[in-house]
């Protein structure tokens, strides 16, 4: 482990829950590990979880403050900012999907894309459910709802819409 693992409670699979959203570096080194981010219930249960290269992040994209910092700073500060700016949303406020367009339309002009067929979305958009959204990678923010009130969903989040600058 070449840092110590960031984490952040939130409320997301219950109006009371406390959530640990965690991202930690998993390899030989900073510059050769995966960042793995996971939301686990406060018993222990895994809700969500994604892995990607560090070097498919900004970890190492330079600070211009900055001299020429380590990789294990700049892991750090990377973990700490995503974990920070991460926020959970109801469905409801998700970008809409006018009929006759291809994808979601966001009012910022966000390129929002989904693998989920346009009625499914927009019926998961109007239940209300919570909305996990983070930035792991540059530029592209990915957004994962749970459907904590449906008995016969997954107990996991599922991936929702991503949006892209």
């Amino acid at each position: 482990m070449c840092v110590p693992p960031a984490t952040r409670e939130i409320t997301f699979t219950a109006p009371d829950a406390k959530d640990v959203l965690k991202a930690e570096a998993v390899g030989a080194d900073c510059k050769s590990a995966s960042i793995l981010f996971s939301l686990r219930k406060a018993n222990g249960d895994l809700v969500w979880s994604i892995a990607l290269p560090a070097t498919r992040t900004w970890a190492f994209i330079p600070d211009p403050d900055e001299k020429d910092p380590s990789p294990q700073k700049s892991v750090s500060a990377y973990m700490d900012a995503t974990l920070k700016a991460a926020s959970v949303t109801k469905s409801t406020d998700s970008p809409d999907w006018p009929a006759g367009k291809e994808r979601p339309q966001e009012k910022s002009g966000l390129f929002i894309t989904t693998d989920i067929a346009r009625d499914d979305y927009l019926a998961i958009r109007s239940k209300g459910d919570p909305v996990l959204c983070l930035e792991p990678t540059m530029g592209i923010g990915q957004c994962f709802y749970f459907q904590p009130n449906d008995a016969s969903a997954s107990l996991t989040a599922d991936a929702f819409y991503d949006m892209h600058s």
